[in-house]
This record gives structure tokens, C-alpha cells and sequence, in this order.
């Protein structure tokens, strides 16, 4: 009697590994363009997020500043004597680039052209625009642009960052309108005293 044996032939075991390296090989390119993209994905992420932070920092002033108008206001004081914070920090930006540094809680003009550089304090963990002990320069730049519509009470606030990739210089851009809260606050108190019997 002669027994079967159940093999693969030469030519079967070639087209099953043909088709599992075509299964390997897209995946694997796909997984190596990836890793090359990380480093690109990681400073555009950073840069998104360094432009976000002045405009955020100065949403913050704004607030605070509407709750000390509302304080000032309520414990009687004269609404005209009452100045804008906004107003005043953004005052020196309508005419040049000015840096953001919430670290230090200062708001300054630079220029964008050799300056405006972010500095990094490896101890502390921040981005600042802080020199001296502690801070390594970066290779990213921030500053923003500022506009203001007086009849409307608002800024359009334009926050920049630049950074080499590549070989090439990437800006990433993100803005926002401000609208000046301590004016409404003294608005809404004179209409509030208007209509008091």
C-alpha cells in the first residue's frame, strides 16, 4: 500500500511568502514614515501651543481686570477714574511686535527680526522669554501683532511663532478678539445707576 504524504510544493511555499512580505511590506512603510514625522509632529505641536499661550495669558488680564473694575465699581469708586488693564498692557504693541511672558507677567516690544527668542529653564520645566541663569535659548520665536477698533472696543490680538525644520523656517499663526471688559463693566454700572429710582 502506498501512503499519501501532504506537502507544499516549492512554487507554493514562493507565492505564500510573496504574499506575506506584500502583507509586511505596506504596514512597515507606513510604521517608517511614522517615526520620520515625529519630530515634525513634535515641534508643530509645541509651536501650536506657544502661539496659543500669549493670547490665553492675556484673556487671563482681561478677566482679572473686569473682576478689579466690578470691585472698584460696587465699593463706589468713580468709573471714570477707573483705567483699563488691557488697554495699558496692550498700549505699547499697537506700534511694533511686543513678546508675551507670562512666566514673568510682562508684556514688552521686541523684534521679530534676530529677536523675540523663547528661552527654556530645564529646572522649572517653562518657556519664557527670561534670560540670565537657568534659561537656554531656543530656536522658536514669539511675538504678536495688535490691532485695536476703538469704536467697538475690541484688539485683534495676531500671535507668531517661527522656528527652523528642515532646513527651511515654519511660522505657526493663531489670533483671537479681545474684547476690553473693564469698559463693559463701566457701562454696565453707569446703566445700572441711570436706571435706579
Amino acid at each position: 500500500m502506498r501512503q499519501r504524504f501532504s506537502a507544499f510544493t516549492l512554487i507554493e511555499a514562493l507565492v505564500a511568502i510573496g504574499i506575506l512580505t506584500v502583507a509586511f511590506v505596506g504596514p512597515m512603510t507606513l510604521l517608517m514614515r511614522s517615526i520620520a514625522a515625529a519630530p515634525h509632529t513634535e515641534l508643530q505641536a509645541a509651536a501650536i501651543s506657544f502661539a496659543r499661550e500669549p493670547i490665553e495669558y492675556l484673556k487671563h488680564v482681561r478677566d482679572e481686570d473686569f473682576a478689579r473694575a466690578v470691585t472698584f465699581l460696587v465699593n463706589g469708586g468713580d468709573p471714570q477714574a477707573y483705567g483699563d488693564a488691557l488697554a495699558t498692557t496692550l498700549a505699547p504693541c499697537l506700534s511694533s511686535p511686543c513678546a508675551v511672558d507670562p512666566v514673568e507677567g510682562r508684556v514688552f516690544p521686541c523684534n521679530p527680526q534676530g529677536g523675540c527668542f523663547l528661552t527654556y529653564n530645564a529646572t522649572k520645566g517653562l518657556y519664557s522669554h527670561t534670560t540670565g541663569s537657568g534659561w537656554k535659548p531656543t530656536s522658536f520665536q514669539r511675538w504678536i501683532l495688535v490691532s485695536r477698533n476703538p469704536s467697538e472696543g475690541w484688539y485683534r490680538v495676531e500671535s507668531i511663532v517661527r522656528f527652523p525644520e528642515k532646513g527651511s523656517v515654519r511660522e505657526v499663526k493663531a489670533d483671537r478678539v479681545l474684547y476690553s471688559l473693564a469698559d463693559a463693566a463701566v457701562e454696565l454700572y453707569r446703566t445700572l445707576q441711570a436706571n435706579q429710582p
